[in-house]
């Protein structure tokens, strides 16, 4: 059996561990509002730090971009994220280090919270747990975590917990009348049949059963509408913007219906060659579909009760190379968190031609303090069905200017 999740939830208010970085001190955890909901937005290929939310301006190393500043000190977003430069006092940018610096591994490493790849035992990805560790005890027809173009799986978590792939605006789910009545009459006749059937013991069908009901109740329930963009007015579709902008638009749907996790998967940040105008082009679109997110979030009391987590596989090379690009640079790899109750911190400093950084963490530190935001200790091992205890954390110790 599982052990029951409450063992291992946290409010937010509680006193937090002292088991946090040993050269920064400890932290007591401030009284911060309860996260109930985590969106990661995946940026695959791995975006450029200097032209999205560590810009270097009036250095040839910026490559021409004024910058945008934020509220943070010291700290410039790229011009084509001023928009988002204006929530900086929700946010806080974590630099994190690695070595890790080929495409998988690293969309892997950043994507479990800082685990590599281990053949005898397949970690859950970030969005995987953060469900396992915000989802209500009470059964919903919605699933508990949602990708939209993507994710890496449960892993070793309950199937409960795996991701469910649409693209935005697509509802897999939605049944005739025909469908309907022979969605129920099936029903009807399976859970005859399991009355009198002797395997109605066996674990594994009890839970295939249950994972049966609830694809029939999703079928037939109006949850399912939570999918459908149609009832969106044009003035909404049109304040999101199109492409990445639908993505966003979905995930307000699902985080206001109540998932607990959504990935957004936007690729195409893979710019070894023309790379100021191909992170233009990303960036707008970006910048548009995310402000008009945060800000429907915070005016629907939501945005302190979600932790938006953005990041990619890895940074960018400082220089630009003889192709007009930048290449890839695990050394730098900045994080950015919205929401949460987080206030304007920044961790870690690139210098002003961003060729070194002074207080990098690594991304298990970083997800350490997000699982604890989450209202978890990541210090208590997650009991498998199995009876072994496995980690959910590669690290034991987290950033202690996040949590304190």
């Amino acid at each position: 059996m599982y052990t029951n999740r409450r063992n291992f939830l946290r409010g937010g208010s509680l006193a937090l561990s002292s088991l946090l970085f040993p050269n920064r001190g400890n932290a007591a955890i401030k009284k911060r509002p309860k996260v109930r909901h985590f969106i990661y937005i995946n940026l695959r290929g791995g975006p450029s730090q200097m032209d999205t939310f560590d810009a270097k301006p009036n250095h040839v190393n910026g490559g021409g971009l004024k910058g945008a500043k934020t509220q943070i000190k010291d700290l410039y977003f790229a011009d084509h994220f001023a928009g988002l430069a204006d929530f900086s006092q929700h946010m806080a940018l974590v630099h994190t280090s690695s070595r890790v610096g080929a495409h998988e591994l690293g969309r892997y490493y950043v994507g479990t919270g800082g685990f590599l790849p281990n053949p005898a035992q397949i970690q859950p990805g970030i969005c995987s747990t953060a469900a396992w560790a915000l989802a209500a005890d009470k059964e919903s027809d919605l699933p508990k975590v949602v990708s939209l173009g993507g994710a890496l799986s449960a892993g070793f978590l309950d199937n409960d917990y795996s991701p469910y792939s649409i693209k935005p605006g697509q509802n897999k789910l939605k049944v005739d009348a025909d469908w309907r009545e022979r969605l129920l009459r099936s029903e009807s006749l399976r859970d005859e049949y399991m009355k009198h059937s002797a395997s109605q013991q066996i674990e594994q069908i009890q839970e295939e059963l249950r994972y049966g009901r609830k694809a029939t109740q999703l079928n037939l329930g109006i949850s399912n509408k939570v999918f459908d963009l149609d009832n969106e007015s044009p003035k909404s579709l049109e304040m999101y913007g199109k492409g990445i902008g639908k993505s966003f638009l979905q995930a307000r749907r699902l985080i206001q219906a109540g998932v607990p996790s959504v990935e957004i998967s936007y690729g195409g940040w893979d710019t070894h060659q023309n790379n100021t105008q191909r992170c233009q082009n990303l960036c707008e679109p970006m910048n548009q579909g995310m402000c008009q997110l945060i800000k429907e979030l915070e005016v629907m009391d939501l945005l302190d009760s979600t932790l938006i987590m953005v990041a990619g596989d890895f940074g960018r090379t400082p220089r630009i190379n003889e192709n007009g690009g930048r290449d890839h640079y695990p050394m730098n790899t900045p994080v950015l968190l919205i929401g949460g109750g987080l206030s304007g911190q920044h961790i870690g400093r690139s210098s002003k031609d961003g060729m070194s950084l002074a207080g990098a963490v690594s991304m298990g530190e970083l997800s350490y303090s997000i699982f604890r935001y989450l209202g978890f200790n990541p210090n208590d091992p997650y009991m498998h069905k199995s009876g072994r205890p496995l980690d959910l954390c590669p690290s034991k110790s987290g950033i202690a200017e996040l949590l304190s």
